[in-house]
């Protein structure tokens, strides 16, 4: 598999960042072994000699790291846009005035929600400005889980972010340490945004979509 590679920086990133031992990983992956030894050694044939992952064990990394299998395969690219329609989601307006509750009051339009999954919980924004071009553009629909407090995101995830209780943004999410969060745009144009107090960061919610508006 072409993306194994980008799968196995990410699982061996997990497993630090939350100390997964290697015999956990050697199961999770599908070891017959009954010893740790084993265990041990069928994980670093992933995690150290290269091997490439089955689609099977992509999803289970992916259950065991909270993502969804697109995420792990392919990162931002599973915001690529997708046409068929399963439901409506309320449309909120900008990025910028984005919160984790809402009103009706604060409901624009209620539009198509052109995702696989259940919408609970996804509603719409519109981005506003150049910092994430080109993957996402000014006047894009993009399509927002809300997040749930304490989730540990996987960094690259593009989120909605609100800083002290200012105007939200739209940046891809990393977690340099426990007390250090960047939120780094696609556009190299535009600075990163380092928040070194994380009592003051609110993820509003993940990006899972988008549509762009011609």
């Amino acid at each position: 598999m072409a993306e194994s590679s980008r799968v196995r920086d990410l699982l061996a990133q997990f497993s630090r960042e939350h100390k997964v031992p290697l015999i956990r990983l050697g199961e999770l992956l599908g070891s017959k072994s009954d010893t740790v030894a084993g265990k041990t050694m069928f994980a670093n044939k992933y995690l150290k000699k290269g091997a490439d992952f089955s689609l099977k064990q992509v999803r289970a990394i992916a259950k065991l790291m909270g993502v969804t299998v697109e995420w792990l395969l392919f990162g931002d690219e599973s915001l690529e846009l997708v046409t068929s329609t399963v439901g409506r989601v309320p449309l909120l307006g900008a990025v910028s005035a984005a919160t984790r509750e809402w009103s009706d009051e604060q409901v624009e339009d209620w539009i198509e929600y052109p995702l696989q999954g259940k919408s609970r919980g996804v509603f719409a924004l519109r981005v506003k400005g150049q910092c994430m071009e080109p993957r996402l553009l000014d006047g894009d629909i993009v399509y927002v889980r809300q997040s749930h407090e304490g989730r540990q995101l996987p960094n690259g995830t593009v989120v909605v972010a609100r800083i002290g209780g200012e105007e939200a943004t739209l940046k891809k999410y990393y977690a340099r340490s426990e007390s250090k969060i960047e939120l780094i745009p696609e556009n190299l144009e535009y600075p990163p945004i380092v928040v070194d107090d994380t009592e003051t960061l609110e993820i509003v919610g993940t990006v899972i979509g988008r549509t762009t508006v011609v």
